[in-house]
Parts: structure tokens; C-alpha cells; sequence
């Protein structure tokens, strides 16, 4: 990080201040390493693909810089579609992850498709459409 330490009177004091301010940083908050790219975080049905899921996570590593012991305060929320259509590309955004802490939000990441869906053929997606149809009179 970067950071500006005004009215010090020499570089003595400028270094003993910044010190300071790096020792109070190490002993009261943590960086954690919350997701990796190489873990699904959420497998989501997808309608009309070749497949029937997807397996979804995040394109880079998340991680937080959060106050000393509040690691198992952390929420996170998964915000999804609620239909997910074939075609599906390896990369796609497909919804986002959002975690919080007391309230606040500390990091947001796209949830992108960790695999390829092709699109079905069509007698595949015709009667999956029907199918889908009457479930959703049901629900």
C-alpha cells in the first residue's frame, strides 16, 4: 500500500512513524485468502445445453484484508439468475459473489462458468421447453 505521513520534522521520525503505522497494521488485521479460481463454488442447472448444470466460481484468486479475528463474521452471498441458458462459454458471467462483514460490503467478484455447456439439439430443447413449461406452473 501506499501512504503519506505529513508534519514528521526529519527522516527519522518520518521512519519511526511509518513503523509505527505497518507494526499496528500486522497486529490488528489479517489477509486471508477466502477463494481460488480452481475451486466450484456452486454447480447451476442450465436449460437447453447438452449438460443439465454448470459448475461455477470466481476468475481469480479473493482475498480480504479484514480486522484481526473477525474471519468467521465474513457473509457471503451468492446472486444468480434464475434461468441459465445454453449456450454456456468456459469464462461466462453467470451471476456474482458478494461477501460482507457487519453489514458492508468487502469484496464483489463475478461467478463465472468454469465449464463449456453447448446448446442442445433441438428435440432436446423442445421437450426440456415443455418440460420446463409445466414445472413452472407448478412453482
Amino acid at each position: 500500500g501506499i501512504w503519506v505521513l505529513l508534519g514528521a520534522d526529519s527522516v527519522g521520525i518520518r521512519m519511526r512513524e511509518s513503523q509505527k503505522l505497518l507494526a499496528y497494521g500486522f497486529r490488528y488485521f489479517e489477509t486471508r485468502e477466502l477463494y481460488d479460481p480452481g475451486t466450484p463454488l456452486k454447480v447451476a442447472e442450465v436449460w437447453y445445453g447438452e449438460s443439465d448444470t454448470v459448475a461455477m466460481g470466481v476468475p481469480e484468486s479473493v482475498v480480504v484484508t479484514i480486522p484481526r479475528g473477525r474471519y468467521d463474521d465474513l457473509e457471503a452471498t451468492l446472486d444468480l439468475p434464475r434461468a441459465i441458458e445454453a449456450p454456456v462459454t468456459v469464462g461466462q458471467e453467470l451471476g456474482e459473489l458478494r461477501v460482507s462483514l457487519d453489514d458492508r460490503l468487502v469484496v464483489r467478484t463475478p461467478l463465472v462458468a468454469r465449464e463449456a455447456v453447448a446448446e442442445a439439439g433441438f428435440f432436446s430443447r423442445f421437450f426440456e421447453g415443455i418440460a420446463i413449461f409445466f414445472r413452472e406452473l407448478v412453482t
